[in-house]
This record gives C-alpha cells, sequence and structure tokens, in this order.
C-alpha cells in the first residue's frame, strides 16, 4: 500500500500562532487595535487546544487509517502532481463547507462542535478552542468520495492543514474588512465574526474554510453589518471557563433530551439529528424561530440576508399564537381561558394575555381571524382539561399538524 510522509503543517504552525496571539493580546491591551481578551477564557481556548492536541494524536489515526482502507478501492490513482494538490485543497475545503453546514444542523455533530463557538470573545485564541470529541461523529467519512476518486489520503490530511492555518488568522476583530475582491473570494476575519454571532441575521451563515465562494454559490452568505455589530458566543451561554464542561455539555444534554422518559422512538432520534434547539414539545427555539421573531419584531428587516420574509399571514400567526399557548399549557400544567366568548376582540385579548411572551417570542397581534384563535384556544383546551397525561405532546402533534397543512383549526 501506498505511504507518503508528507510535513505536519499546523504542527509546524505552532510558533506563528503563539507569536500571533502575543502580538494580538499586546495591541488589544495597548489600546492600537480593537478586540479583547479574557483571561479565564483564553486559558480555556488555550487548554481546549491542547486537548484537540492529544484526542488527535490518540483518536486520530483511527479515522486515517479508515481511509486508508478504503484507498484500495480507488478509481484513479491521481499521483503526486502540484495540480493534484490544488486539486485536492479545493475539493476538501468544499468537503469542509459541507462539514461545516451539517455540523450547525445536525445537532450530534454540533454537540462536538458547539465548543468552538462558546466564547464570548472573538480572538486568536478562539481559533484554538477546538473539540476532543470530533471522531465520534464519524464526518470523516466525507473525505472518502475524495479518496475513491484518486486523492491519497495523505495528500488530503496535507492540504487540509493549510485550510486550518488559514482559519487561524481569520478569528480576530483586528482586522476590519479587506479589499473587496479578496472579502469575494476568500474567508475572511469580517466573514468569519458572523458565522461566529449569535446575532439573528447572522446564525447559520458563512460555514467556509479558506473560499467564501461556497457560501455565495450556496446561498448561506452574509455579510458583516456595521449597524449590526456581532455578537458572539451560543445563543444560550455556557457561563463557565471548564474545559470538560465546555468539551461534553452538549453531549451530556443532548444524551439527557434523548433518554428522558415517555418519549417515542421517533422523538429519542429526533433529539440527535434535528438542528439545535429542535424540541418534542416545541419548548425551545431554534435558529429558524430566533429568525422568525427577529423579524416579527423588526418588520423592515424581512427579506434580507440571513433572514426570512415577512408576510406570515392568519395561518401562520395563528400557529405561533397556538405554540404559545401550547408552551404556557406545558409550563403551568394547566390551559386557562374563558369559556364563553361572545366578542371576537375580548377572545383574542383572553387568549394573548394567558400565553408567555418569553422575551418576544409572541407579538401581541390582532391581524389573524379572531374566530379561528378561538377555535385553537378551544381545541387545545379540550387536549390539556382532559385526564391524558400525554397531553404535552398531543398539543406538540396538534401544532405541527396545523403548520404543515397551513389550515386554520
Amino acid at each position: 500500500m501506498d505511504s507518503y510522509d508528507f510535513p505536519q503543517v499546523t504542527q509546524l504552525a505552532i510558533p506563528f500562532f503563539v507569536a500571533a496571539i502575543l502580538i494580538e493580546l499586546w495591541l488589544v491591551r495597548t489600546g492600537r487595535a480593537k478586540g479583547s481578551f479574557e483571561t479565564r477564557d483564553t486559558l480555556t481556548s488555550l487548554m481546549m487546544g491542547t486537548g484537540n492536541v492529544v484526542a488527535g494524536l490518540l483518536l486520530g489515526v483511527v479515522s486515517y487509517w479508515a481511509l486508508l482502507w478504503l484507498w484500495q478501492f480507488r478509481i484513479f490513482n491521481l499521483g503526486l502532481s502540484v495540480w493534484v494538490f490544488l486539486a485536492a485543497f479545493l475539493l476538501d475545503d468544499l468537503r469542509y463547507y459541507v462539514y461545516h453546514r451539517i455540523a450547525h444542523r445536525v445537532r450530534w455533530v454540533w454537540a462536538e462542535h458547539v465548543n468552538h463557538h462558546s466564547s464570548q470573545h472573538y480572538n486568536l485564541s478562539t481559533a484554538l478552542r477546538q473539540s476532543w470529541t470530533g471522531l465520534f461523529t464519524f464526518m470523516f467519512v466525507l473525505q472518502a468520495p475524495l479518496v475513491l476518486l484518486g486523492f491519497h489520503p495523505a495528500v488530503i490530511a496535507f492540504t487540509f492543514g493549510f485550510n486550518l492555518v488559514w482559519q487561524f488568522w481569520i478569528h480576530t476583530e483586528t482586522i476590519g474588512k479587506m479589499w473587496g475582491w479578496f472579502e469575494f473570494i476568500f474567508n475572511t476575519p469580517s466573514h468569519h465574526r458572523v458565522h461566529h454571532a449569535t446575532n439573528p441575521r447572522y446564525l447559520d451563515a458563512n460555514y467556509a474554510g479558506t473560499l467564501i465562494i461556497w457560501d455565495r454559490m450556496f446561498g448561506t452568505f452574509v455579510e458583516e453589518l456595521e449597524e449590526d455589530r456581532p455578537r458572539y458566543g451560543i445563543v444560550r451561554n455556557l457561563g463557565t471557563f471548564n474545559p470538560l464542561k465546555v468539551a461534553f455539555h452538549e453531549w451530556i444534554g443532548m444524551f439527557r433530551d434523548a433518554f428522558a422518559p415517555g418519549l417515542t422512538l421517533s422523538y429519542r432520534i429526533n433529539y440527535l439529528i434535528k438542528p439545535p434547539g429542535w424540541s418534542h414539545d416545541g419548548s425551545r427555539e431554534t435558529s429558524e424561530s430566533l429568525k422568525a421573531a427577529y423579524v416579527r419584531r423588526n418588520p423592515s428587516e424581512a427579506g434580507k440576508p440571513g433572514l426570512p420574509m415577512a408576510g406570515a399571514g392568519p395561518a401562520e400567526q395563528l400557529f405561533w399564537l397556538l405554540r404559545g399557548v401550547a408552551r404556557t399549557a406545558i409550563t403551568h400544567q394547566r390551559f386557562i381561558v374563558a369559556t364563553a366568548v361572545k366578542d371576537v376582540d375580548d377572545a383574542n385579548e383572553t387568549v394573548v394575555d394567558n400565553i408567555s411572551d418569553d422575551g418576544g417570542m409572541l407579538e401581541r397581534n390582532r391581524s389573524q381571524s379572531g374566530h379561528d384563535v378561538v377555535a385553537g384556544a378551544a381545541a387545545v383546551r379540550r387536549i390539556a382539561d382532559g385526564n391524558d397525561l400525554q397531553y404535552e405532546a398531543r398539543i406538540s402533534s396538534l401544532l405541527r399538524d396545523f403548520r404543515q397543512t397551513q389550515l386554520c383549526i
């Protein structure tokens, strides 16, 4: 079997990483450049980076051996020409885009990737806040097509090292926007600040490794706006600098959700494969619901890059109203609404006033049909007032069916 020994690009770059972090720290602390450092946060990032190196030494060989075994089934052997290395870099950069997009849309993979986003600061040390558990997501299988096409696993590993080095220097606020042509082709600090932001418009955007053209091609590009400066971290920040909690908190939370009592098999599987924030009872927020809520609060932003169109009709508005009703019922184990409603406006007030707003998730909106609201509320109440102990799941099922059909109850 062919064997190649290429330089370890990321290991060779370690002195550059250290020097760059120290220079950025000096620039920021002396007021010569924009940015922020927090000592405990930086130490956590460095410990996460160290753990990533150790995990790579102990476990990384498993994925490499798997791809090396697959090499015997290759269709071609493309060799080691310069063009092969360039093609490998380009195709593997596309592979990284696919992986990165999956990592934000599938909770199983998000569980290992979330730690990279857990810092509320954005500086070069953040680039080192890497996963310890990447092997367990089995995402190395995305490199299998490249191996079968004839790119040796050693070539893929070598070229990916340059991708990682590129991604290091873009984790900074010190560098603003760069030349137009450069911003159009490459992933830059500005583009990656968007990716690390929790602002609704920036969620699930700019997945690129080196070339931002993939995001432009596949509709996930969002430009950084001066009027909406990035806020870093994750939607629900951890509030800890403990590297063990940073590394494993999402795995623990995911398995706790998946093995909670009283769930169906489909619910358990969905807790593993649905996007972060998905829940069987609709009690949590996904990036889609956060974006939709932002647009409802800021209608003038509808349809802008990263945000959905407005125009939620009566059916969609009723869905969000009933979702709020369900959340209230689930939280308090009861649902209170007037039993005899004669006036449509009074009906709207009665229902809306008994819904938890949850920080703007549901806004007071009377544009929907009052009769539909009353009918929908009555349907939820019939479930909540029954003797069925599983009424929470039935409410959720009602809302899912309603949203899919977009029909008034």
